[in-house]
């Protein structure tokens, strides 16, 4: 049976030790992982508050049969409500740009989860939104939209956030940093040694 020589054997154990050194790494990929997770979850929550305020509002000042003061409360209420979600985004602007972004680049990484508001495209993406949210925004396309059979067909049909998957790519992004600060701190002691 084959076995390895000693000084190989040392060295891969050496390789492999646990040091606090080497969670430097895993810590900084966990935290990115919570933070895109976090902040596309919030961003999210800012959409459900306001999807189906936003559709009821749409339909009464689209209905042509109500009563004209109902019409104008609505376009006051769509009005007001316009003027919240601006409010909202110009405040929250780093945090919407920073989970548009990161879902951008983890699309890229084809077994992450991402948003599927931010990429319908990828077969494994997730919507971070109620269903009954989803149903709402649908709604507002097919009533805002002289293209909304276009766009509607590019929408995927609606999944919850995959827990399992998140975990796994949670496991697996740690795992990538442990590997990756064994090898710096492996190269890091070949270059100290010379």
């Amino acid at each position: 049976m084959f076995q390895m020589p000693q000084p190989k054997r040392d060295k891969m154990k050496s390789f492999f030790f646990f040091s606090k050194r080497k969670l430097i790494i895993p810590t900084i990929f966990l935290i990115l992982f919570l933070s895109i997770l976090f902040s596309t979850i919030y961003l999210n929550n800012q959409v459900d508050k306001y999807s189906c305020q936003i559709y009821e509002l749409n339909s009464i000042a689209l209905n042509k049969q109500n009563i004209q003061e109902k019409i104008n409360n609505a376009v006051a209420d769509l009005a007001v409500i316009k003027e919240e979600t601006d409010e909202l985004i110009q405040k929250n602007k780093p945090i919407f740009l920073f989970a548009i972004f990161s879902n951008r680049i983890l699309d890229k990484i084809y077994i992450y989860p991402t948003d599927c508001s931010f990429t319908p495209e990828n077969k494994l993406c997730n919507f971070y939104i109620s269903k009954t949210s989803y149903n709402c925004i649908k709604s507002i396309i097919s009533i805002k939209t002289d293209i909304s059979a276009l766009i509607n067909n590019k929408i995927p049909e609606y999944r919850p956030i995959n827990y399992p998957l998140l975990s796994l790519n949670l496991v697996i992004f740690l795992i990538l940093g442990y590997l990756i600060s064994c090898v710096i701190e492996f190269a890091y002691s070949k270059f100290k040694k010379k």
